[in-house]
């Protein structure tokens, strides 16, 4: 009671603190209480935000903040124009518990292991490195790079990373995807599967056509035996 009455008498700038303290006991205590319940409800809603931050890439000074995105980008970058990187970077944040960076930036890009790609990292609200990936971000069209997954592992959501195939495979217009989940022994994201997977495109829906049987030869009546129908693929 005395210290939510010491912060009304803050909120209310110290002019009608006098004031507040002579109203009765029984006002000042629904007072109090009401303002209690405005403030847990604004850390609620805090709170709220940001398990409920969506899970897209946006400008990472307003995702991460100003201060841990220079410590990202030092740990990263060593050249002297680490201010356009600053500029340039994109965020996700993952339900408040790390964030993916996508620097974005040409000068984060080269030949790593003989295959082009870009830096991806994750680091903790509290700037630790949890995952360093160079990855081609150049995916099939409407199929996203690095996708959050229902899994869970050691209180982290797991990761689903997808790239173009590379020529050891044989299947046509096939992507590689990577699951990623976090390990509480490595204190690091760890790639847990693969697989191949090749991007489901449809045709519409045609006429279905009854294949024409060729009739048996032999005595007396010959009849076609009923056509077997054929499938038609429908979108899903």
């Amino acid at each position: 009671m005395r210290r939510t009455s010491t912060l009304i008498g803050y909120l209310l700038n110290g002019t009608y603190k006098h004031r507040f303290d002579a109203l009765p006991t029984k006002t000042r205590l629904t007072l109090s209480l009401a303002t209690t319940g405005i403030v847990s409800l604004l850390i609620g809603l805090t709170v709220v935000s940001i398990l409920f931050a969506p899970r897209t890439f946006g400008k990472a000074k307003s995702i991460v903040g100003k201060k841990l995105l220079k410590t990202i980008v030092t740990e990263n970058y060593s050249g002297a124009d680490s201010e356009s990187i600053y500029k340039s970077a994109k965020a996700m944040n993952v339900d408040g518990k790390f964030y993916i960076i996508d620097f974005n930036n040409p000068a984060l890009c080269g030949n790593v292991a003989g295959q082009n790609g870009c830096l991806y990292v994750a680091y903790t609200p509290s700037a630790n490195k949890i995952l360093n990936l160079y990855l081609n971000p150049t995916v099939i069209k409407d199929r996203p790079l690095i996708q959050v997954s229902d899994q869970q592992k050691d209180g982290f959501p797991c990761l689903k990373i997808s790239q173009a195939n590379n020529s050891e495979t044989k299947v046509d217009d096939a992507i590689q995807v990577y699951d990623y989940c976090y390990s509480a022994g490595t204190q690091s994201f760890i790639r847990i599967v693969d697989g191949l997977e090749k991007p489901v495109l449809l045709p519409s829906p045609s006429p279905q056509k009854t294949p024409v049987q060729p009739k048996k030869k032999g005595k007396g009546v010959t009849t076609n035996p009923t056509p077997t129908p054929t499938p038609v693929l429908s979108p899903t």
